[in-house]
């Protein structure tokens, strides 16, 4: 299967800048979910009660929509997943697009890249076979779509549109040698995509190894790329990101510190930042990275107290810049991205 995808990064915005200078972010708070716009300058925050129900969970964000007000979202409830239109105009959500996978899965809130041409929504998860839990990449295909089928008969080329119902339900990629014998602890994999080459690069650990999945869309395979690291156990949060050639790992360890490291394909993993400043706390009760692809780099976020510490690493440079602003971001926010108007 030969994949020519439009292939899009959750929070790839389009002007340039030094750092973000004002996020986003959705929050709930009890039974009602808030939309906020934080101020990096001074602290600032506007917060509009939605419309969302109750059981309404925002995953995360997708690219906006032009220069339209609404904003596109990947949400789920207990009954599906959905692609939703969140209007910041009237504080509503509207469901464009919803999807009830047939099947077990876990994964952890990350980056997701979405084919908007084919309505396909990939994530790096795992999900539970024959007792058995098994890296894989899910993939999700949100309501029915019309996709061009081309064929070639006695050299002539002829093209039509039908609706191919296989294509409306994609079961997971087993990305394989990626598994631990029991279904009931998960493989939390977290991935990166490069859009130019249509690669993926999915950072995941078992047991005492650490290696680089990297699946590409055109050819629809993939290569393990084992990492000459031993990983030790996590009690935090972990992501990787994906800037102009290079892979960026991050890590924070709840009341511990955090760490930013250059991963090389089949090789090392250099540590490049690390912060254990106890002042911070490292209590990881909102989203701890926030990349912004445009400006090239990663606000770190760490709440303590009434204050809010954030560090902006820039990826190309390796420098960091750090400031604290009044801590107003509501506790449990892990849906934060950068905002341009």
């Amino acid at each position: 299967m030969k994949l020519l995808l439009s292939l899009v990064i959750l929070f790839l915005v389009g002007l340039i800048n030094c750092q973000p200078e004002t996020f986003q972010f959705f929050s709930q708070i009890k039974e009602e979910t808030y939309y906020g716009v934080y101020s990096l300058s001074n602290g600032n925050i506007t917060l509009s009660t939605t419309n969302a129900a109750p059981d309404l969970q925002v995953l995360g964000f997708l690219p906006k929509n032009g220069s339209s007000n609404d904003i596109m979202t990947v949400c789920q409830n207990p009954s599906n997943l959905q692609i939703n239109t969140y209007s910041t105009s009237d504080n509503s959500f509207t469901t464009e697009l919803t999807f009830s996978p047939n099947y077990k899965y876990n994964f952890v809130k990350q980056e997701y890249v979405f084919d908007s041409a084919y309505r396909i929504l990939y994530i790096p998860g795992s999900v539970p076979l024959n007792g058995e839990n098994y890296l894989a990449l899910l993939q999700w295909r949100f309501g029915p779509s019309v996709r061009p089928l081309v064929f070639a008969k006695e050299n002539i080329l002829k093209s039509t549109y039908l609706y191919l119902y296989l294509y409306l339900f994609r079961p997971p990629i087993i990305l394989g040698q990626g598994y631990i014998p029991n279904s009931n602890v998960p493989i939390n994999p977290v991935g990166a995509y490069d859009a130019p080459n249509q690669d993926y690069y999915i950072y995941y650990t078992i047991g005492t190894s650490a290696a680089i999945l990297k699946f590409n869309f055109v050819l629809d395979n993939y290569a393990i790329l084992p990492l000459d690291i031993e990983p030790t156990p996590l009690n935090g949060v972990e992501q990787i990101f994906f800037y102009q050639g290079q892979l960026i790992y991050c890590r924070i360890d709840k009341g511990v510190g955090v760490t930013i490291a250059q991963i090389e394909l089949s090789g090392p993993v250099t540590n490049v930042y690390k912060d254990t400043d106890t002042d911070k706390q490292f209590n990881i009760d909102i989203q701890p990275f926030v990349f912004d692809q445009t400006t090239g780099t990663i606000t770190i976020l760490n709440s303590a107290d009434d204050t809010l510490y954030l560090d902006v690493f820039y990826i190309t440079t390796l420098k960091v810049t750090s400031f604290t602003n009044p801590n107003s971001i509501p506790s449990g926010t892990f849906v934060i991205t950068a905002l341009y108007n």
